[in-house]
């Protein structure tokens, strides 16, 4: 892994706050919540929290509850708001996709504009997770912006994308529930095994997680040391695994907790 990049003079913030920068559709806004302050110079990882269709980032804040992992990974977390409540995942959803509005060069505004020459940001661990729109999101980032992104954990919603030509391999972790009415979950294993198949995985599926009605498969031995991971939660909704139910529909599941569970394998990875 290294020790990562990024400005290493860098007086790290000592509060949550909020943001607004010029970006694709216009004024773009953002939350960013920072850890108890460190040492100056040391760098911390970035988690991009991508709400679900209809949400905000107040909404993927409190649906997470993201910020205690955080707090107790040391890891920085942003919470965008989506353009008309939506992200442009290319087949989901919303305004975003009918606008075609380029949220991926959003995403490199807010680190280039602000999270970087603003916060100590360990520029080769950073993340994406989302739910619903947000997780299909997250897997055109993995798809489009690789170089950037060191790995990404959807939930209950899978790739998109037409086209996924990564620059380089990327580690996944996909969480789906089997009940999900919004997402089906039928649609998440071919996602998965495109992923499998463009890391050129030789290992697995093996289970590396159980716990109630929540069990993990692992895919291994990938190019470029990544791993592709598989979260099914028997029973459970639209849902993220844990959540405070703020967004989504269906059963909920506290068998897994899904947010602590994403940082723990976001953390393994960083750009080569």
């Amino acid at each position: 892994m290294g020790t990562g990049g990024g400005t290493t003079n860098c007086v790290p913030q000592s509060a949550d706050q909020e943001w607004t920068i010029s970006s694709a559709g216009g004024t773009r806004r953002f939350l960013v919540h920072v850890p108890a302050s460190g040492a100056t110079g040391a760098l911390r990882p970035l988690v991009f929290n991508f709400h679900g269709a209809t949400g905000s980032a107040e909404w993927a804040r409190s649906n997470t509850r993201f910020d205690d992992v955080a707090d107790a990974r040391g890891m920085i977390v942003v919470y965008p708001d989506g353009y008309q409540k939506t992200w442009n995942g290319v087949a989901c959803c919303g305004g975003a996709v009918v606008d075609n509005i380029d949220d991926v060069q959003f995403v490199r505004d807010m680190l280039d504009q602000v999270l970087i020459p603003r916060y100590c940001v360990d520029t080769r661990r950073v993340y994406s997770t989302g739910f619903s729109n947000g997780g299909y999101f997250s897997h055109r980032l993995a798809c489009e912006l690789a170089d950037r992104i060191a790995a990404i954990v959807p939930v209950a919603g899978v790739n998109g994308m037409p086209n996924c030509n990564p620059s380089r391999p990327i580690s996944v972790l996909q969480m789906h529930g089997t009940n999900d009415g919004v997402i089906s979950y039928n649609l998440a294993p071919p996602t998965v095994q495109g992923w499998v198949a463009r890391n050129g995985c030789s290992a697995g599926p093996v289970e590396t997680f159980r716990n109630g009605n929540a069990h993990c498969d692992t895919w291994s031995n990938c190019q470029g040391g990544t791993t592709v991971q598989f979260c099914t939660i028997d029973t459970m909704g639209h849902r993220w695994p844990g959540s405070t139910g703020v967004e989504g529909n269906g059963d909920l599941s506290n068998d897994l907790n899904g947010s602590d569970y994403a940082a723990q394998f976001m953390l393994q990875y960083a750009l080569p």
